[in-house]
């Protein structure tokens, strides 16, 4: 049976999510992220487009402001 919106598993997994978003909109690489998520790269880099994909289909305009906010912090610490 899958999970509630408001299980546990759905919750955390969402927190995650913005977590991740935030980190790296910040300009942190997928390998800071993930420890600081306790989780792999690999599966930190899944969060932020999870995160981002699912901004973008709630409010599609402040996904685009979050991108060009990453884009600029990213070329800050390239």
């Amino acid at each position: 049976m899958p999970h509630s919106i408001n299980s546990p598993a759905k919750v955390q997994a969402a927190e995650r999510r913005k977590k991740a978003l935030e980190l790296r909109i910040a300009g942190h690489t997928y390998a800071e992220i993930a420890p600081a998520l306790g989780v792999s790269r690999r599966r930190a880099a899944q969060y932020v487009s999870e995160g981002m994909a699912k901004l973008h289909k709630d409010i599609p305009d402040l996904a685009a402001h979050y991108r060009a906010l990453a884009l600029v912090s990213l070329g800050r610490h390239g």
